[in-house]
């Protein structure tokens, strides 16, 4: 790369051209956890146990706070996020979105089983329907801007899925890719890597990395320069209760790292960024971190930086959370 070439890329970065979203100063530590927000060219990776809220935490700090940003700035880099939902229904990830939202537009709170629970009376709750109204603008401008896909069960055919996108989105010259509007940033999420189907004659080990390692770091990552999210399940033995000869808890044992990525294990490797959360409540633990988290109850969530490519690492951090209304705040 000659001088100039150097200097207007760091120019437009700087000016916010071809740059990414920042995240939100609400969240000074996950800011610099993730090396201040999402931008092209970058590979992040998200671990955690079964149960511990990865899919939710997903939603509400990349998902949702992506879309505030654009709409407070209309004027600068704009995002279209692509989810590949393996675990969870369109439905079901809509219905958590808008419970979410009616909370934040309407302070008003309801649960999935408010929704969607079977009620022999079968009566519709109006009054959700209601608020559903109110914050449709806000809804379609959700859909808008986010396309939730669950029928790419494969690494081939998301990947297929994700490469039409793109190709949509920009060109292809002299064998380099080029966006239409380089003020839009495709951001790539698969949730969960583990839950691919395996295809005939391999492994779900040899799937994850031909996923993580060919599709996402030498193509999405390095040619197409978008930002991927993978979000990953740490192995159960990793996570499990173990205690000493004298009875006593072993808790280092839940402290989540990145050699205890399950299926396969050099998906970290692949990386820009690996972040892991560890849920306490899972465990029963009343401290954590030299934290009481009894007072939280089951609203506390631990973060820990496990590799970095753009800053120092941070120390482990937690956040008052309420999964089922994603509202998030930095303790």
């Amino acid at each position: 790369m000659k001088y100039e070439d150097l200097k207007q890329k760091i120019i437009d970065k700087q000016t916010g051209k071809n740059a990414g979203i920042p995240i939100s100063n609400k969240f000074p530590l996950f800011k610099k956890m993730m090396g201040g927000g999402f931008n092209p060219s970058e590979q992040i990776l998200l671990l955690s146990s079964t149960g511990a809220g990865k899919s939710r935490t997903a939603i509400a700090l990349c998902v949702l706070e992506c879309l505030r940003y654009m709409s407070r700035n209309k004027d600068k880099t704009q995002v279209r996020i692509f989810i590949n939902s393996l675990e969870l229904s369109e439905l079901e990830l809509y219905i958590i979105v808008a419970i979410a939202l009616i909370k934040e537009k309407l302070n008003k709170t309801y649960t999935r089983e408010d929704i969607i629970s079977f009620r022999e009376d079968c009566i519709i709750n109006e009054e959700f329907l209601e608020d559903l109204e109110k914050i449709k603008p806000v809804l379609n401008y959700f859909s808008t801007h986010v396309t939730i896909v669950t029928d790419c069960r494969t690494v081939e055919s998301w990947y297929k899925y994700c490469t039409k996108v793109l190709d949509d989105l920009g060109v292809i010259k002299n064998g380099e890719y080029y966006p239409k509007n380089p003020k839009l940033l495709p951001l790539i999420i698969t949730d969960t890597i583990n839950a691919f189907t395996i295809s005939t004659g391999e492994s779900k080990q040899n799937i994850i990395k031909k996923w993580s390692s060919e599709y996402c770091k030498m193509y999405l990552r390095n040619f197409y320069k978008v930002c991927v999210v993978n979000i990953q399940q740490l192995s159960k033995d990793s996570q499990s209760t173990q205690y000493s000869n004298k009875g006593e808890r072993v808790e280092e044992k839940f402290t989540p790292t990145a050699e205890s990525a399950k299926d396969a294990r050099d998906t970290p490797d692949d990386s820009n960024i690996v972040n892991a959360l560890m849920n306490p409540a899972r465990f029963n633990l009343k401290k954590w971190e030299n934290l009481d988290i009894s007072l939280f109850k089951k609203n506390v969530l631990f973060f820990y930086h496990l590799k970095t490519n753009f800053s120092e690492l941070v120390d482990p951090f937690a956040m008052y959370v309420n999964l089922n209304t994603l509202e998030f705040e930095e303790i």
